[in-house]
Order: C-alpha cells, then structure tokens, then sequence
C-alpha cells in the first residue's frame, strides 16, 4: 500500500507543476496576443495607410453592427 500510496503522491505533484506550467503559458500567450494588438493598432497600421495615403475601408463589415448573430457566422467562416 506504501508504493501506491508514494506514486499518487508523485502523480499529484506532476498535476501540480503541469497546472502551473499551463498557467504560465496562458499569461504568457494573453501578454504576447496584447502585444500584438497594439503593435499593429499603433505602429503598423498608421504606417501602411501613410505609405498608402488612406485608412482602410471597413464599410464591408457595417452590417455586423449590433448583428451577434451574423458576427458569429462570420467569424465561424473566418476560422473553418
């Protein structure tokens, strides 16, 4: 009864630190994610529309304003 008693000992930590680990890269790919954003809201984006010498035209998207449900297909489309 000791072994098994010292296994789920040894199991349980294993969970421990792939709990933790998982932690980490879920912060750590948040914090990355956030970074990317704002790079391309901030530097990327203002430097192609000046080298192009316009914003970019959204008008296409106008109709998923206060559309969740046509949001959702399309975004469901966009990752199939």
């Amino acid at each position: 009864m000791g072994f098994v008693a010292a296994a789920w000992a040894e199991m349980e930590k294993c969970w421990i630190i792939a709990a933790q680990e998982l932690g980490k890269g879920v912060r750590g790919g948040i914090t990355v994610g956030v970074a990317m954003e704002l790079s391309e809201l901030f530097v990327s984006q203002p430097l192609l529309a000046r080298w192009i010498g316009k914003m970019p035209d959204l008008s296409d998207f106008a109709d998923l304003v206060g559309n969740l449900k046509l949001l959702l297909i399309y975004l469901a489309l966009v990752w199939v």
